[in-house]
């Protein structure tokens, strides 16, 4: 089918006229974002728009554009559209490597796709995000561009912000502001994720991990309209298209401030006391906060720790280890948007936390199975000898874990359909945790061993000066019902309960294991959610997509 020939005509002197009253004048350094359709029929497309650009800007101008490549990223996250899980390996091995000259920007519009080739034109080294720029500013502009933290401070958003560059938005609006994006890292408002991408390392392709923000461009609209309430917002038309013309300081300013009102931080070492105090009010239900923050500190690789204040009083908080959520707070009527906005993102995986909490934000989360579970607490002095008379069967041996033996662990939960967690981590990502958990004594595991492999085990996670929680009671099939996770429970208890710990608590929802548990002395004190990603892809949130 032909493409429908636009209504309207638009000239090179109609450029030239909208563009001079938007405010483009000699000299400036010009970030633009454009949706060329809305603009009407111009004879020459996009080179005709660059030329008058050009033009207008002069030699003394720089014109700037985003040049970004999102598909050169860990297939694992791709939501538009999904990739079949048997096809990422391949994803990754035959991905090229970024290269500034030769890689064509992805989704980002006829204007940019044009430009990154124009003559003159530099680009940023960036597998992702890369910017496009020509000018006397485009080598400082281009020249720095972190791997990690692709659109913060050292990257060419940061750049523009130092260089008081202008921004220009011909027929988009302010969720397509690539550069506003740098008001997200200001204002520590998202938590982040990590990435993966080819790049060329000596010359040859490797794959390159890195941490990012998980920025969402979606939220810039509010800001945006409260710049141009402001009087910061230039605004004409041609044709059909909108263009708005401001500061880049300005955007990002307001976008930080709007960010800093209305969404979770991140939180710092000097939030602790206050927010140990506020977790300490429930000490089961944050059992995994207190222990991830007192292991992990407040901000890593794969943790961050998120709140939002009212009235200088924590409203709620937030922790995210790896592709984990947990959501607290002590009240129900607590402001939901701030949370709902940290888990709107591909690269949440689970979201748990206390039954009252999450029935506030279960119908806002329709691509999510719920499974209700038990909290059971077992305190020291209530650990109770219930350990059936039944002995250890030959050849088997009790241990207690190190770091080297989280693959035998693991091997044993892969073949329990309970521990099935595909969804979030895969088989090393799960056996790095472990090892990682036992070098930092953030978890002990014991296991009963038969011929060097692991019939049944018992863990903690998230331990703490005072307690944790007991995870992945398991027993192989063929040797169950012989004690041997009862057993592990006791010995495992009877160690941290005199040695280390004040309480242990653990979730059920096997009415059978919860005779178990009661048996040895755990008592209920209420109910915890796990919320899991559904498999089916069409209801997987899309990844979220800057225009040019």
């Amino acid at each position: 089918m032909a493409e429908k020939m636009p209504d309207h005509l638009c000239s090179r002197q109609d450029l030239v006229q909208g563009l001079t009253q938007a405010g483009v004048r000699p000299g400036m350094c010009l970030v633009v974002h454009s949706a060329m359709k809305k603009l009407g029929w111009i004879p020459g497309g996009a080179q005709t728009l660059l030329d008058v650009l050009i033009e207008l800007l002069g030699p003394q101008g720089t014109l700037v554009m985003p040049s970004q490549t999102g598909e050169n990223s860990d297939p694992s996250y791709w939501r538009h559209p999904p990739v079949p899980k048997a096809w990422w390996p391949t994803v990754r091995t035959d991905m090229p490597p970024f290269d500034p000259y030769r890689t064509p920007p992805r989704k980002m519009g006829a204007l940019a796709n044009c430009f990154y080739r124009y003559p003159g034109v530099q680009r940023s080294n960036h597998p992702t995000t890369s910017f496009a720029a020509r000018g006397p500013k485009a080598s400082i502009i281009t020249a720095r561009h972190e791997l990690s933290g692709s659109l913060g401070e050292q990257s060419p958003c940061g750049e523009l912000y130092r260089q008081d560059a202008h921004v220009l938005l011909i027929g988009v609006d302010f969720d397509n502001c690539t550069v506003m994006h740098l008001a997200e890292y200001k204002s520590r408002c998202r938590p982040h994720f990590k990435q993966s991408s080819s790049i060329l390392a000596d010359g040859r392709a490797a794959w390159a991990s890195y941490i990012e923000m998980d920025v969402n461009s979606d939220e810039f609209i509010q800001p945006g309209r409260q710049l141009e309430k402001a009087g910061l917002v230039q605004k004409t038309k041609i044709h059909q298209a909108t263009l708005r013309l401001f500061k880049v300081r300005d955007g990002v300013d307001q976008a930080a401030v709007w960010f800093q009102n209305n969404r979770l931080q991140q939180l710092t070492e000097a939030d602790q006391p206050a927010l140990m105090a506020y977790l300490e009010q429930e000490p089961a239900y944050n059992l995994f906060i207190i222990g991830d923050i007192e292991n992990f500190g407040m901000e890593t690789d794969f943790q961050d720790v998120m709140g939002y204040k009212q009235n200088g009083q924590f409203d709620s908080v937030l922790l995210r280890y790896h592709q984990s959520y947990i959501v607290y707070s002590d009240k129900t009527d607590f402001s939901v948007e701030p949370v709902l906005s940290a888990l709107d993102t591909p690269n949440l995986k689970v979201l748990s936390g206390k039954k009252d909490v999450i029935d506030v934000l279960k119908p806002k989360l329709s691509q999510f199975d719920f499974r209700e579970t038990f909290l059971l607490r077992l305190q020291h002095g209530e650990l109770k000898d219930a350990i059936d008379d039944q002995p250890i069967p030959p050849g088997v041996k009790l241990r207690q874990a190190v770091p080297e033996d989280a693959k035998a662990i693991q091997d044993l939960l892969e073949t329990i359909h309970e521990f099935d967690d595909t969804r979030i981590n895969s088989y090393d990502e799960r056996i790095e945790q472990i090892q990682t958990a036992l070098k930092q004594q953030a978890s002990h595991y014991y296991f009963f061993e038969h011929q060097g492999q692991v019939i049944a085990c018992a863990g903690t996670a998230a331990e703490n000066s005072r307690s944790a929680m007991v995870v992945a009671v398991a027993t192989a099939k063929a040797w169950r019902g012989q004690g041997l996770a009862s057993r592990l429970l006791y010995e495992m208890a009877e160690d941290l309960l005199t040695d280390r710990l004040s309480e242990l608590c653990l979730f059920y929802d096997n009415e059978e294991a919860g005779r178990i548990y009661r048996r040895l002395g755990y008592k209920d004190i209420g109910t915890w959610v796990m919320a899991t990603r559904k498999k089916d892809p069409d209801k997987m949130m899309e990844t979220r997509n800057d225009a040019d």
